[in-house]
């Protein structure tokens, strides 16, 4: 079974992707990139997207001239799995800023 799953794989990515006029490349998400629902296929509700993004892609973009927005065909989307955005940690300033405030505290008292 897993010597046919990955003779499938071979023939389709290796051959039956270069020999197709016109030739098309295939793109695999990264992980932790933005979700977009142009191009990716996933289970999600449109109103919480904003706060997702890719955790593993399990089939990738098929596209001709992806990287041309204007001649850009996608013949399948990626198929992925997503993950909620992490929390960003504070930004530096604020934490100088909290720090300066603790010890003008600290030091009053």
């Amino acid at each position: 079974m897993a010597a046919d799953i990955i003779k499938r794989t071979v023939t389709l990515f290796w051959f039956r992707l270069r020999v197709q006029q016109p030739i098309v490349e295939y793109i695999w998400p990264k992980s932790d990139d933005i979700i977009d629902p142009s191009y990716m296929e996933g289970k999600w509700e449109n109103d919480g997207i904003d706060n997702l993004i890719v955790d593993i892609c399990s089939f990738p973009l098929i596209a001709q001239e992806f990287s041309n927005e204007s001649k850009r065909q996608i013949y399948t989307k990626a198929i992925i799995f997503q993950k909620p955005k992490p929390e960003q940690p504070p930004l530096q300033d604020d934490i100088q800023d909290i720090q300066s405030a603790q010890s003008n505290i600290c030091s009053s008292v």
